[in-house]
């Protein structure tokens, strides 16, 4: 399975220094299903890597680019509707010494197709993010973001 988003925000951090946030992100996540053939849960469970490309700003670090990759866990537990409608909750997480990532979401799935390869996910997620580079060295604050999100996925 892979995810691709953007991040295009301002925000105020905690030393109120006004931020440009212009970052966009790739996830790329593998993960095994258990389900309940008697019930209509389930669980994917693994593990990816999301990379992050792009530039924050601030007005006591001034411009800095930035490109990082860092190490995922991803636990998603769902509901089936039927055999072509899901909701559910997912989590992916990294908690390495330097980067850390934490995003939670709620999601509709719809498979398009019998073969569930092609689908339509409507998520509202919540993210906090905080990186290795100096500009969490310089302004002391991550990154907090929530948003609705449309997406059609091909999976493989």
């Amino acid at each position: 399975s892979t995810n691709y988003g953007e991040v295009n925000t301002n925000y105020i951090n905690n030393q109120a220094n006004f931020v440009d946030v212009n970052l966009q992100y790739g996830d790329a996540v593998s993960y095994y299903t258990l389900f309940a053939d008697n019930y209509n849960f389930g669980m994917n469970l693994g593990g990816g890597l999301r990379q992050y490309v792009g530039e924050i700003e601030s007005s006591q670090a001034g411009k800095e680019s930035l490109n990082s990759t860092i190490p995922l866990t991803y636990v998603d537990l769902f509901y089936s509707l039927d055999k072509q409608e899901y909701i559910g909750f997912y989590t992916k997480e990294s908690q390495l010494a330097t980067e850390k990532i934490q995003e939670s979401g709620l999601y509709y799935k719809n498979n398009v197709t019998k073969v569930d390869n092609l689908s339509f996910i409507a998520t509202y997620a919540l993210s906090n993010l905080s990186f290795a580079d100096d500009y969490n060295a310089k302004n002391g604050a991550g990154l907090k973001t929530s948003g609705l999100n449309f997406q059609l996925k091909f999976t493989y």
